[in-house]
């Protein structure tokens, strides 16, 4: 445990936004490691683990549950139909074609034709249809906005975002989806496309801007975008409304490569990635993997309407489905999750490898989705950990970002605020630590604000200069949180934590001996109330 006098030189108080806030963190001359208000808190996700036996089983609720959804434009009505037939447990058919996912930008002429006429019949089909477009968008409104509420808590029961389920039942949403147009069109070999928004090649036709054929046909154009953002406008994956006039391209390529090297290539650990574990029970279930964060987050706002309060239709999640750009969009999401997974989680000695969770209430955990036939399917998360066990592969495409890591010290030509000595050989400790891929993680403890409000800040490491117009492409930049606006938890309030990876950011600052850090947290754009109760360093494998 820390003592009195650790406590007395740490910030544990409660803060509020919009103000900078500098914590220091002391370096544990006994052990050689940053210990904060609790001590100490190593976490390894290596074993197996038997959980609760108590997976979270939407595999069983009733359709009759469903109420009005709670979202930030008021209750909504998007309840699924209500099944006419048993529900079945999902059996992957191996008899179907093995499909390639493909970069929008790349698409052939004869695809897009194909595309184009899956999505005029998926939106032909009856209202009351499962299959229907605005039945399948409604899907992702009910799961995500609390229109199932799990009774001992009040929370979504489902928790499509903000946790360790955001990437499969996510994937699994596309795979019906994808399976449903394939139908309509009578091919199986029908596979959604992916919107490369984190490539930064300046190609023709440019992989990261809104493509043309969801602005140009009216069966995928949606009223509700920003025409600000439309091409040749390059998407800003940390993008906060109200930002100001936009920088030069090459500038934005450097951002967003910047961006997503922290946010992915820095998720070494499986809690950093996927969010945070949602067991049946869980008084406080948020907790969002730090792609969810950004760019998934960010990249929903910058295309939603600025016109619309909430940023509709992209940029809130009970109308997000409604574009049909949220699912290549998705798509592209779902290939990131493929993408970290060669990525090491060691940055020292050999390979080895980032892992899924191996919890059994997260592998065992249950949805219920339409499929093609109309039928309504129970799946399990441990039957989605890889694409090939769905029968699809996306396109080999160059990941530029996973080499971008920033170098530029902002605060270089400023007074050294901390104690270190770069020109010290790290400890032996500090190698194994290194090569078996225990990573030192930054936690802000008791994050509270409000679910309906668009919330963002970031986080700078050793640079209390660091303000809204800071670059993300700076060694001193450790991460980002951003909140999408939506009602799914009990009240308006959501308490969580954030998470970030500062190993590598303290090697390249010299840091690792360091007698204390500066953490830097700097609100963008109109953020609402926030506030923190405490920080901490811990450390994760």
């Amino acid at each position: 445990m820390v003592g009195d006098s650790l406590l007395s030189r740490l910030l544990v108080t409660k803060f509020y936004f919009p103000v900078q806030i500098l914590c220091f963190l002391l370096l544990s001359t006994a052990t050689g490691r940053r210990e904060a208000s609790l001590g100490l808190a190593t976490g390894s996700l290596q074993q197996e683990q038997q959980g609760w036996a108590r997976p979270i089983d939407n595999g069983t609720i009733d359709l009759e549950w469903c109420t009005q959804a709670e979202t930030p434009a008021g209750k909504v009505g998007c309840c699924p139909p209500r099944s006419k037939t048993p529900v079945v447990d999902f059996v992957h058919n191996t008899q179907l074609p093995s499909r390639l996912r493909q970069p929008v930008h790349l698409l052939s002429s004869d695809y897009i034709a194909k595309y184009i006429r899956a999505y005029e019949l998926m939106k032909a089909l009856p209202p009351d249809d499962p299959r229907n477009f605005d039945q399948q968008a409604n899907i992702h409104c009910a799961y995500c906005d609390g229109a199932f509420l799990e009774t001992e808590t009040g929370w979504c029961l489902t928790g499509g975002h903000r946790n360790w389920f955001f990437f499969p039942w996510h994937r699994w949403f596309l795979y019906f989806h994808e399976r449903i147009l394939a139908s309509l069109i009578e091919d199986d070999t029908f596979a959604l496309p992916f919107w490369n928004w984190d490539n930064q090649f300046a190609s023709d036709p440019l992989p990261n801007v809104i493509p043309q054929m969801y602005l140009t046909n009216p069966v995928l154009f949606d009223d509700f975008r920003n025409p600000d953002h439309f091409p040749p406008r390059l998407a800003d994956l940390n993008f906060v409304p109200g930002d100001g006039a936009p920088i030069s391209d090459s500038k934005q390529r450097e951002e967003n490569n910047a961006l997503m090297y922290k946010q992915l290539v820095n998720a070494r650990t499986t809690r950093l990635f996927y969010g945070k574990e949602y067991h049946p029970g869980d008084s406080k279930p948020d907790g969002l993997g730090t792609i969810e964060s950004a760019p998934h987050n960010t990249v929903h706002k910058w295309t939603g309407s600025s016109a619309k309060p909430h940023f509709e239709d992209m940029g809130v999640f009970y109308s997000a489905a409604r574009d049909p750009i949220f699912y290549p969009h998705h798509a592209n999401l779902d290939r990131l999750w493929t993408v970290w997974k060669t990525l090491p989680r060691n940055r020292k000695g050999p390979f080895r490898p980032r892992r899924d969770y191996k919890d059994l209430d997260w592998l065992n955990a249950t949805f219920l989705f339409y499929d093609e036939k109309r039928r309504l399917v129970r799946v399990r998360v441990r039957d989605a950990l890889k694409t090939e066990q769905l029968g699809y592969r996306y396109q080999d495409i160059h990941n530029a970002w996973v080499t971008a890591r920033p170098s530029t010290v902002a605060g270089a030509k400023s007074k050294p605020l901390v104690s270190a000595s770069p020109d010290s050989p790290p400890t032996a400790a500090a190698d194994v630590i290194e090569e078996f891929g225990e990573a030192e993680i930054l936690v802000i403890q008791g994050v509270e604000l409000d679910y309906n409000k668009a919330t963002k800040f970031d986080v700078y490491i050793n640079y209390p200069n660091a303000n809204e117009n800071t670059s993300v492409n700076v060694v001193e930049f450790a991460g980002t949180f951003v909140n999408v606006p939506d009602s799914a938890g009990k009240g308006h309030i959501m308490e969580t934590e954030m998470r970030l990876g500062i190993s590598d950011t303290l090697e390249q600052l010299g840091l690792e001996d360091a007698d204390y850090i500066v953490v830097t947290l700097v609100p963008r754009g109109s953020s609402g109330p926030v506030t923190f109760k405490g920080f901490k360093i811990k450390y994760e494998t």
